[in-house]
């Protein structure tokens, strides 16, 4: 029959409603430079298996605690740094490497909680190899010829300041011990009295001036 100029083709109208979702025309869209933000094998890993898998596996709150102080012995300096990628390493499947960057999606909110009991419970244990690794690097520090005396004396002056002016005082290294550019040596013409927060606002920096 034929179609007047009025009426309305239902039965193609329904067969084009109908048509799977996969045939329809893609409205077209202007391409997007993306920037990656993950290593070439991340990416691939990420596209082909990670949209479709769970985002972790739970972690036992041991492994955690455990990972914790394996990151912190790695370097007591940037050890939260590494943990995304220790805790990648128990989460990932065999076949797949992720970067710091990917492995921190790893890191779920409740993860994060777990860590962050490890570190409250680790805490004191940190600063013991904190300043295990502190006397080690004076003692390396330390020749020979220094005079031990003098060094002490400073250490003495440190305290007895601290006592008089109820403000916290430190010996500082002028020249850091582990700086950046340079390092100093632990001997008395290298120390001065500072207090704590200067000392703990200079850090590990060091200029001629």
């Amino acid at each position: 029959m034929a179609q007047s100029e009025g009426e309305v083709d239902v039965a193609g109208r329904l067969a084009e409603i109908l048509r799977p979702q996969s045939v329809l025309p893609r409205k077209a869209q202007p391409e997007r430079k993306r920037k990656q933000r993950r290593c070439d094998g991340c990416e691939k890993a990420y596209n082909v298996s990670y949209l479709s898998a769970p985002r972790y596996r739970p972690l036992d709150y041991q492994i955690i605690k455990a990972l914790v102080w394996e990151s912190y012995q790695i370097g007591a300096s940037n050890w939260s740094a590494r943990l995304p990628t220790l805790v990648a390493r128990e989460n990932k499947p065999a076949t797949v490497t992720y970067c710091p960057l990917c492995a921190g999606a790893l890191l779920t909110r409740e993860v994060r909680t777990r860590i962050r009991r490890a570190v409250r419970e680790l805490r004191p244990k940190m600063r013991e190899l904190q300043r295990a690794r502190a006397r080690e690097w004076m003692a390396m520090a330390t020749p020979k010829w220094a005079d031990l005396e003098k060094i002490a004396a400073i250490y003495d002056e440190s305290r007895r300041v601290s006592c008089d002016s109820g403000v916290p005082h430190e010996v500082d290294h002028i020249i850091p011990l582990r700086g950046h550019d340079v390092c100093g040596l632990h001997v008395e013409t290298n120390l001065r009295v500072i207090t704590a927060e200067e000392n703990r606002r200079k850090n590990n920096k060091w200029s001629v001036d």
